[in-house]
């Protein structure tokens, strides 16, 4: 029987750890959400980096590459497009490739290719596509939640939650104890995701910097079937990526 882990901060995440598992990185608010979201609108591929530094040393090897991302949840001074998945659209990013960095996705991904087999990103809005590819890969599954400033994010976890009620319904997994709480969280929850996390500091922190509008958005289920996978570098959709 297959299992399912469940990783609540990306320190909890060792590379060993991770070896020979799918791995799931999620960042509801709002790094995964964005990423699935450029993919699903066309983008080519996105390259994850740890800081501004190397985000605007990244360009400078591909000039017509758009920068992206946030720090403290506003967009940084220099890049064409915040974390706000609204700016996100056809027409801003269809063809193009993305450079990113987020205070803490993008960590977290960069983490989770130094030991996964396989990893995908997932949020609400994919959840049921990343379950359906992590089920069949036949692997040990790893969710790996970025968490906020290396801090448990409620918001992650109830996702993680969410990714776990999915893959069980899919298939037989034997869940940690985090898995099984994050599946209590997600149950008690499920039919009002806004509500179950309106004490959220993180989304206090979202709404404060004037991404109220984001939440609906990101707290949606099952809407796309993108699964934005790692690959040679970047990443890129499943169907590129086969």
């Amino acid at each position: 029987m297959p299992k399912c882990a469940v990783f609540s901060i990306i320190d909890e995440a060792r590379p060993e750890r991770l070896r020979d598992h799918f791995v799931l990185v999620i960042d509801v608010l709002r790094a995964t959400s964005v990423m699935v979201t450029a993919l699903d609108n066309g983008a080519a591929r996105v390259y994850p980096v740890e800081t501004v530094e190397q985000a605007f040393a990244k360009r400078e090897r591909h000039p017509g590459a758009l920068l992206c991302g946030e720090r403290k949840a506003v967009k940084i001074e220099g890049f064409d497009l915040s974390n706000s998945p609204s700016e996100y659209t056809p027409q801003a990013v269809a063809g193009k490739e993305l450079i990113m960095t987020t205070s803490n996705g993008t960590r977290a991904i960069l983490r989770a290719v130094q030991g996964g087999k396989t990893v995908g990103l997932a949020c609400f809005r994919n959840a049921l596509a990343a379950c359906r590819a992590a089920a069949a890969s036949g692997l040990d599954v790893a969710i790996l939640c970025a968490g906020t400033n290396d801090k448990y994010s409620m918001d992650d976890v109830l996702c993680a939650g969410a990714l776990v009620h999915r893959l069980c319904a899919l298939g037989d997994f034997e869940l940690d104890d985090l898995a099984n709480h994050a599946l209590a969280l997600y149950r008690l929850g499920k039919d009002d995701i806004k509500g179950a996390l309106a004490q959220c500091l993180h989304v206090g922190r979202v709404i404060a910097a004037g991404f109220a509008a984001d939440l609906d958005y990101c707290y949606a289920q099952d809407v796309v079937q993108t699964l934005p996978l790692w690959q040679d570098g970047a990443i890129t959709t499943l169907t590129e990526a086969k």
